[in-house]
């Protein structure tokens, strides 16, 4: 009862889990970008760190939060959405100068691609993700040239 006064769902909660866990995953990812890793390396380190993470927890957790993502418009607020930009445009910048994006893709290209992306991903089940990664990982890499 009084974990529902800080908390007033239990969609509110998990919610909260979820943006935890995402934001430590975030800090990951950067270290990871601004490592001495080349832009290949980095994105398939940043892929095999989200596999290990849904394969560390349980289950039920990976589903709770696959749902979340996917259904509960509340679940990433204002920060954790500008964290994620931050990432995804500092894994552009990485990528452009090392000559892996083509200049003629913008960083809204990018973002705009990583927002079709992710959506995609969001109708799939997580073990199909898991299983395509590879090839999903390919086609993505391939692309920017």
């Amino acid at each position: 009862m009084t974990l529902f006064k800080y908390f007033h769902s239990k969609n509110q909660l998990i919610n909260q889990v979820i943006r935890q866990n995402l934001n430590q995953l975030s800090l990951e990812i950067k270290t990871l970008i601004e490592s001495n890793l080349d832009f290949n390396q980095t994105y398939q380190a940043i892929l095999q760190l989200k596999i290990q993470q849904l394969e560390h927890y349980q289950p039920i957790f990976s589903e709770n939060m696959m749902t979340q993502y996917t259904n509960s418009p509340e679940l990433l607020d204002d920060d954790a959405l500008s964290l994620q930009k931050q990432i995804y445009l500092l894994l552009f910048q990485k990528g452009q100068a090392e000559g892996k994006i083509s200049s003629d893709y913008s960083q809204e290209d990018f973002l705009l691609i990583l927002s079709i992306f992710n959506s995609g991903m969001k109708g799939l089940s997580m073990n199909l993700l898991i299983e395509k990664t590879e090839i999903v990982s390919r086609f993505f890499l391939n692309g920017w040239k």
